[in-house]
């Protein structure tokens, strides 16, 4: 899914999949992201930087803890940006 539902609204706006919505065609599926990836992207690796550079070295157990749990929010948050939040 991306900012809107393209599926929920073309089946409910547009009605184009009542006979077979052409996903090529269609201008909805079609319209670009309203955000650039690359950027959002770079912007979530800047963050993980700065975690690292906060976290990583401290040698607290819980903080060591809450490291590895921010790498792995990050790393989602990166994959479903460049899926551009489909599952």
């Amino acid at each position: 899914m991306r900012l809107i539902d393209a599926d929920n609204y073309c089946e409910n706006i547009c009605r184009c999949n009542k006979d077979g919505c052409d996903k090529g065609k269609c201008p909805i599926h079609n319209a670009p992201t309203a955000y650039n990836v690359d950027k959002v992207v770079a912007k979530l690796e800047d963050e993980k930087g700065i975690a690292f550079l906060t976290l990583a070295n401290t040698g607290d157990k819980v903080k060591d803890v809450v490291y590895d749990e921010v790498m792995v929010y990050l790393n989602t948050a990166i994959e479903l940006v460049k899926a551009g939040g489909a599952e």
